[in-house]
């Protein structure tokens, strides 16, 4: 079987600077449930606001091995942590893509 390596980021604080562990718990889990695991490391991420202001937050990396016919699980999931995070967006990069999960699937490539 064919496995293929999925990145997605989360935030660990919200915009109010809001400990979001448990909320990512819970995001842990319907990976492990889709996927058998992944490994997490700690991040730094950077951009900027449409104020102008730079902003960096500190976040998790999740690597995720999947089969290719996994996609849709990844933007399911990736979809609901933007909701239950109350994020704009979440970052999700499939197979080498990246993408911004925002509301609709798939339209968002960078």
């Amino acid at each position: 079987m064919f496995m293929t390596e999925s990145k997605m980021i989360l935030p660990k604080l919200n915009n109010q600077g809001v400990d979001l562990r448990e909320h990512i718990q819970i995001i842990e889990g319907m990976i492990i449930d889709a996927f058998g695991g992944f490994t997490r490391v700690d991040s730094v991420g950077a951009y900027r606001a449409d104020n102008g202001q730079m902003m960096i937050e500190a976040g998790y990396s999740y690597s995720i091995a999947h089969t290719d016919f996994a996609d849709d699980d990844l933007w399911i999931i990736a979809r609901k942590a933007r909701t239950l995070l109350s994020q704009e967006c979440i970052y999700l990069c499939i197979n080498g893509q990246a993408h911004f999960v925002r509301d609709f699937p798939r339209l968002q490539a960078a």
